[in-house]
């Protein structure tokens, strides 16, 4: 499903991924995220990452900031990367802040608190689903 070049395919193999907590697919979900190539797949990317919570995925996550918080042209998902490592690694996350600040500077309706409690809310869903799973 994430091979697809599809977002609704790649949306749901990422939750799939997250629900099952397949962190083998980590490596693959943090090169489609840094690649952006589809729209309104990377909140998932960025919700599997938080919920694989390793080292790499922390890892992906800090590499699309790096890029994309210096590209105010390219209005992705920096939102929902930030909010991701902000719930994965606070002190991590806070090395963004001025970055972040700049590059949301002309987009008045980005949130970077709500798209955090979304996430986090998401999270704990797949969270819940998990313990009813058994994973």
């Amino acid at each position: 499903m994430l091979g697809d070049f599809n977002w609704r395919t790649r949306l749901t193999g990422a939750y799939f991924a997250a629900i099952n907590n397949y962190q083998q697919f980590t490596d693959a979900i943090g090169r489609l995220l840094l690649k952006s190539e589809v729209c309104y797949a990377a909140d998932g990317y960025c919700l599997a990452l938080l919920l694989f919570g390793t080292a790499e995925a922390k890892d992906y996550l800090q590499q699309y900031l790096h890029y994309y918080l210096r590209r105010p042209d390219l209005w992705f998902d920096q939102n929902d990367a930030l909010a991701a490592l902000t719930l994965l690694d606070t002190a991590a996350a806070a090395e963004f802040a001025e970055a972040w600040l700049k590059f949301v500077a002309d987009k008045p309706n980005w949130n970077l608190q709500r798209t955090t409690e979304q996430l986090q809310a998401c999270a704990a869903v797949i969270r819940r689903m998990r313990l009813d799973l058994g994973h």
